[in-house]
């Protein structure tokens, strides 16, 4: 049995059988992109495997403060040191990106407003991909 949708077009009910294979659409109503690569729609499920693997802030922050050989606790304190600054970085993008952390939590781990951390995002990213970071197991 079919229902209207907003746009006008039929809109079938759907069958949630465990285990079935769904068909995903990756276009909105205006033919644009949801996602914009095959590593985007399998952060999905990416994002939910990490956290059933223990990921969180926490283990980020340990795992990237010992990558730079900074102590987590220096991360609250103002300053630009290179190290420090670079492991900001790289914790708001994997937070971000890779475990779904939002700004807004991230910016009141690191006690700041919102708007840096949307550059430290972007920093972070740079990195990671620049040196291959992943989050891994």
């Amino acid at each position: 049995m079919a229902s209207r949708h907003h746009g006008g077009m039929p809109r079938h009910r759907q069958l949630n059988i465990p285990g079935a294979i769904h068909h995903v659409i990756t276009r909105d109503l205006n033919h644009q992109d949801i996602f914009l690569d095959d590593w985007d729609l399998k952060g999905m499920t990416h994002k939910e495997e990490l956290k059933r693997q223990g990921w969180d802030l926490n283990r980020i922050v340990n795992e990237v403060c010992h990558m730079f050989s900074v102590d987590p606790d220096d991360l609250h304190k103002k300053g630009r040191a290179n190290g420090l600054s670079s492991a900001k970085d790289l914790i708001c993008y994997l937070g971000y990106y890779q475990l779904g952390i939002n700004g807004k939590e991230l910016a009141r781990y690191f006690g700041i407003s919102r708007p840096p951390i949307s550059q430290a995002i972007k920093r972070g990213e740079k990195f990671a991909k620049e040196n291959d970071v992943k989050l891994l197991s």
